[in-house]
């Protein structure tokens, strides 16, 4: 394990895991008006071009994960077109593209006037409709979810409910997509423990400068 750096980050080794880790001690203010004795832990690995970082604030005394959070953004798309269409024919095609496989959802909004009754269409690589969406009269919100939507071009498309929901006929679709799903491609690994190594000092003892921290050999059992 390397000595602390100098923001009082200590990094070492976690078998399973590329990159270097870091832990730090701090203290995190808690909603009841207490301050609890954390450590900080980046979690970091990016082996194979597959993002992963997780920041953990794991109870020094308890081992508690009191705040966990998925460090890795990754690329969404947002975009909002305009179009119209007739009581014959939709609106034209929106083409839009998604660059990696990260993409949990597409969501589409239409606006259009009340008078007319839409519904959206999604089209997805190779020409495929994916789902077509009506709930009620304008706006229209269609979501398409999935664990995993692969990269590709995806459209959509406005259409009229029937011949008589076309009145105005024009139409402002707003695309968005997101990351965020009720899965992920590659799942956290399970509640990350703080634990000393056997031979250390006993982590519920009073803990002094920081500094000591370097001291404390510390595990991050991240469930690999």
């Amino acid at each position: 394990m390397a000595g602390a750096t100098p923001r009082d980050w200590t990094t070492f080794s976690v078998p399973g895991l590329a990159q270097q880790q870091q832990v730090r001690l701090r203290a995190l203010a808690m909603a009841d008006g207490t301050v609890r004795p954390v450590f900080e832990a980046n979690v970091v690995d990016t082996e194979g071009g597959d993002a992963f970082a997780y920041t953990s604030l794991v109870d020094a005394v308890s081992g508690a994960v009191l705040v966990r959070r998925n460090r890795v953004d990754n690329e969404s798309y947002q975009n909002v077109f305009t179009g119209t269409f007739t009581a014959l024919a939709c609106g034209p095609k929106h083409a839009f593209e998604l660059t990696d496989d990260l993409t949990k959802s597409i969501n589409a909004l239409a606006a259009a006037l009340p008078l007319d009754d839409v519904t959206v269409k999604l089209w997805g690589p190779g020409d495929e409709l994916l789902t077509d969406r009506d709930l009620l009269t304008s706006p229209e919100l269609m979501t398409y979810p999935a664990d995993s939507i692969p990269a590709g071009t995806y459209s959509i498309r406005v259409c009229p409910f029937d011949a008589a929901s076309a009145v105005v006929g024009q139409y402002t679709p707003g695309v968005y997509t997101s990351d965020r799903g009720s899965s992920v491609a590659r799942c956290a690994p399970a509640q990350p423990e703080v634990a000393l190594l056997p031979g250390q000092p006993d982590p519920r003892l009073p803990r002094g400068d920081a500094d000591q921290l370097g001291a404390r050999l510390l595990e991050l059992r991240v469930g690999l």
